[in-house]
């Protein structure tokens, strides 16, 4: 039988009622099975006892048969007794047993524990280009995350072999993994949460290059450091010159620019966030511009001139400029206050059209903007 090593991590649950003593000897008894029904020796078993007001963690090995005791604690939180247990077991080469919830020995409802290890599974990922040929100089990494079971080989890029075939074996079979998939010259995939039941998968990588940038203050043509730029799934940081190098496919390609401060450029978006990225001008280096937020203010006031409460006005980018199937910030409202006052933080357009809303003085009233000049007095 192979050796059998642990590494685990625990919770736990259920509040019963608390000061009840139960019965003496030991809390939970039971065994450890591995696939067929073999039994599991010298498999640690952790778990955490319930006190109903406290808990606390505890861990013990099976012995030759595979049968394991848990005995009380020596040193209890509390004086109540142990009102129920949450235990598991597992080991290395194995998947780890479900997680089991039991009531104490002595207590309604109790029976001795059988927890099953199970075996674990592979992951057979192979990578093609868009003609269906293997791409040999593609890599395939189990990216590091915070929901799936540790494993040796995450984070570590393994490559593939001449079919374009890699193997991941021995992962836990409850397991749901980040992938990264990448080559030179083309542009890298990220898969979250890959189910293990999808193996053998085969991912198509898209022919690219790194897309070289430059974000600039659309004002002052300065560079900004400390930038990210998005594209697709990946999102990376400008330096100290507003420079950045991203993996992007051929063709045209949508950069949004995500800085402190600073909002997308959307009264020129076609030029300044469409870029054409192709094999010949890979070596460019395209210019992003972003401009420094301002806040918008205004008046919504009736006929007479008196300032109108509880008016809705909506502020959208000019259809004239076109974004191509990019996110626009429709939708972006405010309400007026007593004085018929409103404002829009955060705005990085100076072209745009508003609607007014007021059921209490007539039809919506839309005013097209195409400069900012300060504060806006808008008539009903």
């Amino acid at each position: 039988m192979r050796g059998l090593g642990v590494v685990l991590v625990l919770g736990v649950l259920v509040a019963m009622t608390a000061g009840a003593r139960g019965a003496p000897g030991p809390v939970v008894e039971g065994r450890v099975e591995g696939p067929g029904g073999m039994p599991a020796a010298h498999v640690q078993v952790l778990g955490t006892f319930n006190f109903g007001r406290a808990q606390q963690t505890f861990s013990t090995v099976t012995g030759a048969d595979g049968a394991f005791v848990v005995e009380p604690p020596a040193s209890p939180p509390v004086t109540d007794a142990v009102q129920s247990v949450r235990i598991f077991a597992a080991a290395r080469g194995f998947s780890q047993t479900a997680i089991v919830e039991t009531p104490a020995r002595g207590r309604p409802g109790y029976k001795p524990v059988v927890l099953h290890l199970r075996a674990t599974v592979a992951l057979d990922v192979t990578v093609v280009d868009p003609a269906g040929k293997p791409v040999r100089s593609a890599t395939v990494t189990i990216a590091a995350d915070s929901w799936s079971v540790e494993h040796a080989q995450k984070g570590i890029a393994q490559r593939v072999d001449a079919a374009g075939h890699v193997r991941f074996a021995d992962l836990d079979d409850a397991s749901e993994l980040d992938l990264v998939i990448a080559a030179p010259g083309f542009v890298e995939v990220r898969l979250s949460r890959v189910d293990l039941e999808t193996s053998p998968m085969q991912v198509t990588l898209e022919p690219g290059a790194l897309l070289r940038a430059r974000v600039v203050d659309r004002a002052t043509g300065g560079p900004l450091a400390g930038c990210e730029l998005a594209t697709g799934s990946a999102r990376v940081t400008t330096d100290a010159n507003g420079r950045v190098d991203v993996a992007a496919p051929f063709g045209t390609v949508a950069l949004w620019p995500l800085c402190a401060g600073y909002g997308m450029d959307y009264d020129h978006a076609p030029d300044g966030l469409q870029i054409t990225h192709a094999a010949a001008t890979a070596a460019a280096v395209h210019e992003v511009r972003a401009r420094r937020n301002q806040t918008v203010t205004g008046t919504v006031v009736d006929r007479a001139g008196n300032p109108v409460a509880g008016a809705t006005v909506t502020r959208s980018p000019l259809p004239a400029q076109p974004m191509r199937g990019m996110k626009q910030p429709w939708g972006d409202a405010a309400v007026t206050d007593a004085a018929g006052a409103f404002t829009f933080d955060h705005s990085s357009m100076d072209e745009f059209t508003i609607q007014v809303t007021s059921p209490s003085v007539g039809p919506p009233v839309h005013v097209t903007f195409a400069a900012l000049r300060g504060p806006l007095r808008l008539p009903l």
